[in-house]
């Protein structure tokens, strides 16, 4: 039955299939839709989605969230700890990320995940992360970064989120991948 699910286009009025992927947004369940005309992606609620496409859902903003609270757990530089917090989480998993982690003698860490399918939209970081500091731009065609700070009492890093637009980002815009910086406390 969800294979039949349309939706019309909003850029193009074109009649558009179900993703097969759903996303929580304010306690409502979305299914997002693809249009095979003008390429736009869009999601699109009705009441029977709560309990029509609950088994297709992801918070992704959330997943985000969770993975960096336990990437603060980490101590800087322990590549195997990292790993260990990425599989305990689920998140990269559940989103269907491509990993690479750079773990490095300096105080320094990085994991940076590459979301071909689950990213969550720009509102829903800002909503699950708070306001975003806005990253300088290097050029005209450079990529837009927005960062925020994920900070637990106690732990021994703090991490740092960066998520990276192809455009300036709309509230519907999602990001084409999220790099997260473990930083240690001084």
């Amino acid at each position: 039955m969800k294979r039949d699910l349309w939706a019309e286009c909003p850029p193009c009025s074109r009649d558009s299939p179900y993703t097969g992927r759903a996303e929580v947004d304010r306690g409502r369940l979305y299914g997002l839709f693809a249009c095979p005309q003008c390429h736009a992606d869009f999601a699109v609620w009705r009441p029977a989605f709560d309990e029509l496409l609950a088994e297709d859902a992801v918070d992704a903003a959330g997943l985000l969230h969770d993975l960096a609270s336990r990437l603060c757990r980490v101590p800087p530089g322990g590549k195997v700890a990292m790993e260990t917090a990425l599989g305990d989480s689920g998140a990269a998993a559940a989103l269907e990320a491509e990993v690479t982690i750079h773990a490095s003698p300096r105080p320094c860490a990085t994991v940076d995940l590459h979301l071909p399918r689950w990213a969550p939209q720009f509102d829903h970081l800002e909503e699950r992360f708070g306001p975003p500091e806005t990253m300088p731009r290097t050029g005209p065609d450079a990529l837009h970064f927005y960062a925020w700070k994920v900070r637990v009492p106690g732990s021994p890093s703090d991490v740092s989120v960066f998520a990276r637009f192809r455009h300036k980002p709309q509230p519907y815009s999602r990001p084409t991948g999220v790099l997260m910086r473990l930083d240690p406390r001084a």
